[in-house]
């Protein structure tokens, strides 16, 4: 096996790093001719005899052999089953059945059906803490009984008339909600007029109070998720001053994984801005994003996550994507396929994408030094457009839990 992977690196003039535990005693029967087409293909040929997989350094020619990883496939792979999807969905009609199809299967796949829809307790709420032109407070949530999701809530200050409500996810970064990044987002939101809330994932942050680390790693962790985003906006529009027609959502990484599928199974969202997340050939590489069988129906593949943001359409959505990770290619496939389908609405101008060739995997400032403004800059644009055009298609699906 040792051979063929230096063969193939030599055929492709790349560089596929491994370990000698990883090939000894590995023979690779009739290798020439699983070496074919590109070097994805060829080293998927190759590792799926042992089931194995490999990583790619996102836009490099640099491999490193690994474990199976059933959430990543090859950009071809990706792309690929994202031409297969939109082949299937030329017209409106033709989509508005598909979307109702994807929309009857993500909440049974989630287990979702029949939950309850009320707060199971009245809201934990710490004292308002007053900053620099916006407050806040924490605040304790039992969304289902006995489960308890915490967050910080910001609210604007000297603003009249109700007020837009922004949902900030957290990601699976080193912090959780109190990073720098996270808190500077919600403090601009609201100094902005939001009323903005950031929350825990399950089983992080303060989540381990009541859980143990590896339970994040199970795959209910995406339905408790889901199901705490759900209850978190219940609470937030229940206040007095929120505006329901002015609802967003936003997260980093995993969160824009979350952002993407809440946004799909939720009309309250009006508008959502996926960051550094959106993928058509990545499904999200915690359970907590692809482990409940979203993207699989009736045991084969069903839909991706890039399908499943098309289901915002006509709503308005920013892409946030960056030069260092899966979103890499954004510009190229993902974004494309999104405004042909928000075209489909006559609404190709309502979906935007922000990259950053030179950036990281990060909610933080771009490499040159200034805040990452535009989400906020077209958040606001989007909230005054909402306004003035009430024109976008209805529709007519209502789930349970958001009626």
């Amino acid at each position: 096996m040792s051979e063929v992977l230096d063969t193939i690196a030599g055929m492709y003039g790349a560089s596929i790093s491994y370990t000698e535990q990883q090939v000894e005693g590995k023979t690779v029967d009739y290798a020439p001719w699983r070496i074919r087409g590109d070097i994805h293909t060829s080293l998927k040929g190759i590792l799926d005899l042992f089931g194995m997989g490999y990583y790619n350094a996102y836009g490099t020619d640099r491999f490193r052999i690994g474990e199976f990883e059933y959430y990543r496939w090859s950009v071809a792979e990706g792309e690929w089953f994202l031409q297969q999807l939109e082949s299937a969905t030329p017209t409106l009609p033709a989509w508005e059945r598909r979307r109702e199809e994807i929309g009857a299967h993500l909440p049974a796949a989630l287990m979702l059906d029949g939950l309850p829809a009320r707060l199971w307790s009245e809201p934990v709420e710490g004292p308002l803490q007053t900053r620099d032109g916006y407050a806040l407070r924490n605040v304790a949530l039992e969304v289902l009984p006995g489960y308890y999701v915490c967050g910080t809530v910001y609210f604007p200050e000297g603003r009249t008339g109700l007020r837009p409500v922004v949902l900030c996810p957290n990601g699976h970064w080193e912090g959780g909600r109190y990073r720098d990044d996270h808190q500077y987002l919600c403090a601009s939101l609201a100094r902005m007029g939001a009323v903005a809330a950031s929350y825990d994932l399950f089983a992080w942050g303060e989540g381990l109070l009541q859980f143990e680390p590896e339970d994040h790693s199970r795959e209910l962790s995406m339905t408790f998720q889901t199901v705490a985003s759900m209850r978190w906006l219940d609470y937030l529009l229940a206040m007095p001053g929120t505006d329901s027609d002015r609802v967003g959502v936003t997260g980093g990484s995993g969160a824009g994984t979350h952002s993407v599928l809440l946004t799909a199974l939720d009309e309250r969202i009006k508008v959502c801005a996926p960051v550094v997340s959106l993928s058509c050939h990545f499904f999200g590489g915690c359970p907590c994003e692809s482990g409940m069988p979203v993207h699989v129906k009736d045991g084969k593949m069903f839909t991706d996550n890039v399908e499943i943001a098309a289901m915002a359409a006509p709503r308005p959505m920013l892409v946030v994507s960056d030069g260092a990770d899966w979103t890499f290619k954004v510009p190229e496939i993902e974004y494309p396929y999104l405004r042909r389908m928000y075209a489909l609405y006559g609404a190709e101008d309502a979906v935007e994408n922000v990259h950053f060739g030179d950036g990281k995997h990060d909610f933080g400032p771009p490499p040159n030094g200034r805040p990452c403004t535009a989400l906020w800059r077209a958040g606001s644009d989007w909230t005054r457009r909402r306004r003035r055009d009430r024109t976008a298609p209805p529709t007519n699906r209502a789930a349970p839990w958001n009626r």
